[in-house]
C-alpha cells in the first residue's frame, strides 16, 4: 500500500525551573563549562501518529469490473501469442507480468500462514513467498484455462469495505456446460487484487491452509520451511507443473 506522507512538526518541550531555584542557583564563573550529551536536543520529539486507514470502498461493481477486465487482459495475451518454442516463453513471460499484477500473493501468504508467517523470518518469508507465487500463477492460469475460448458472466458480486467476493461462470460459445469460479479480493492503493480462487468447490487458502497447518503442527517452523525449499527447487526444475 502506498501511504501519503504527512508532515510533522517537532514539538520540543523546554522545562524551566522555577525563579527562586535559579536564583539561588551560585553564579558561573568563567571556567566553569557545561557540557551537553550527544545527541540531545533539550526536549522529546512527539511519535509519528499511526497511518491513515485507506477509506472504504462503496462502488460495489468495481470488483467484478476488475475480474471480467482481469479475464479480458488474459484472454488477449493468449489470442495475440506467437507458435513455437519461442512464442511458448513468450507468452510465459506476458502471463506472469500480469499476474504478478492482478494477484495479491503477500495477502494470501498471510491467510494461508498465519502464525507461521509472523514467526518467520526476513529471509523465510522471501522463500515461502517465491515458492507461493509460483504455485498460484500456475494454479490461477489452470482455473481460468483457455480464456480467449470462454465467455465470463458475473453470477454474484458483494464487496466489504477493503475485500469482495466475485462469482463467475466460465463457458464456452454456445455451450450450456459452465464451470462456477469464486474469486476472493482485496483493495489496497485503489485497485482490486485477487488473493484466493475457489475451483470447482475448492478454496486454496483453506486447502493449503490446511496442509501447511498440519506440518506446522508435526515439525514446526523448520518442517514448514523445509517444505517451502521443496516446493521452490520442484517450481525451478519443472515450471510448468503442479505439486
Amino acid at each position: 500500500m502506498i501511504l501519503r506522507p504527512l508532515l510533522l512538526g517537532a514539538v520540543v518541550v523546554v522545562t524551566l525551573g522555577g525563579l527562586q531555584a535559579a536564583s539561588a542557583a551560585p553564579p558561573s564563573t568563567p571556567g566553569d563549562v557545561t557540557e551537553a550529551s550527544d545527541g540531545d536536543d533539550g526536549g522529546d520529539v512527539a511519535p509519528e501518529p499511526p497511518p491513515e486507514p485507506e477509506p472504504c470502498v462503496f462502488d460495489h461493481d468495481s470488483a467484478s469490473r476488475a475480474v471480467t477486465d482481469a479475464y479480458a487482459d488474459l484472454a488477449r495475451v493468449y489470442r495475440t501469442r506467437v507458435p513455437g518454442p519461442t512464442g511458448e516463453v513468450l507468452l510465459r513471460r506476458r502471463l506472469d507480468a500480469l499476474l504478478a499484477r492482478l494477484v495479491d500473493v503477500e495477502a494470501f501468504c498471510e491467510q494461508v500462514l498465519r502464525e507461521m508467517w509472523v514467526a518467520a523470518s526476513p529471509e523465510q518469508r522471501a522463500r515461502w513467498r517465491e515458492a507461493m507465487d509460483h504455485m498460484l500463477r500456475n494454479r490461477y492460469l489452470r482455473g481460468f484455462e483457455g480464456p480467449n475460448q470462454h465467455l465470463i458472466r458475473v453470477l454474484r458480486s458483494t464487496v466489504s469495505c477493503h475485500t469482495a467476493a466475485v462469482r463467475v461462470a466460465l463457458s464456452r460459445d454456445g455451450s450450456r456446460d459452465k464451470r462456477v469460479v469464486d474469486v476472493e479480493l482485496g483493495h489496497q492503493s485503489g485497485d482490486w487484487r485477487v488473493f484466493d480462487v475457489t475451483l470447482d468447490g475448492v478454496s486454496l487458502v483453506r486447502t493449503w491452509r490446511s496442509r501447511f497447518l498440519r506440518i506446522f503442527r508435526d515439525g514446526g517452523l523448520d518442517a514448514v520451511d523445509a517444505q517451502m525449499r521443496l516446493l521452490g527447487e520442484r517450481y525451478r526444475e519443472r515450471p510448468d507443473d503442479d505439486f
